[in-house]
């Protein structure tokens, strides 16, 4: 993919201290793996997300009432 896009990490750094949930799926085109990382609200301990994840471009995000649902492509 090219031209600007946001990666992961860069989302999570932008948000200090979120009050909703936070979703990371990751999809294989327009199947979803079965891979999830939940970060709850206001959560500074991001140790369940895999490195590899941390540098993934972010295909989607999805604002939700109860989450922030932020699509990836394996």
């Amino acid at each position: 993919m090219g031209g600007d896009y946001m990666l992961v990490k860069d989302l999570i750094s932008k948000i200090v201290d979120s009050y909703q949930r936070i979703v990371i799926n990751e999809y294989e085109g327009f199947k979803h793996t079965g891979r999830r990382w939940i970060i709850e609200p206001h959560s500074i301990d991001f140790t369940n997300i895999p490195k590899d994840i941390w540098n993934t471009e972010i295909r989607e995000i999805i604002p939700y009432y109860d989450r922030i649902s932020v699509e990836i492509e394996k």
